[in-house]
């Protein structure tokens, strides 16, 4: 019975977690021909993170700091989805 919980709990777990993933990879525009996946997100993972480190310092609201790292990321040819 035990087993079965776990399994049950895991399999939730893995199941969110590919959800995350598939809505996180969602976020980004269409990936550009002939660049690997992978180093498309890392591009623009670091540029999110630099983006947040420039912002964090000014914003008084997370409306502000949601609204500058929105700006921050145009600036860096980063176009948002929709």
């Amino acid at each position: 019975m035990y087993g079965q919980r776990v399994a049950l709990v895991l399999g939730i777990l893995f199941l969110c977690g590919g959800c995350t993933a598939i809505e996180k990879g969602s976020e980004l525009n269409t990936i550009p021909a002939g660049m690997n996946a992978a180093t498309y997100q890392g591009e623009h993972d670091l540029d999110s993170d630099l983006c947040w480190q420039d912002i964090q310092a000014e914003s008084n609201t997370p409306a502000d700091a949601d609204a500058a790292h929105a700006a921050c990321m145009r600036k860096r040819g980063w176009v948002e989805q929709p």
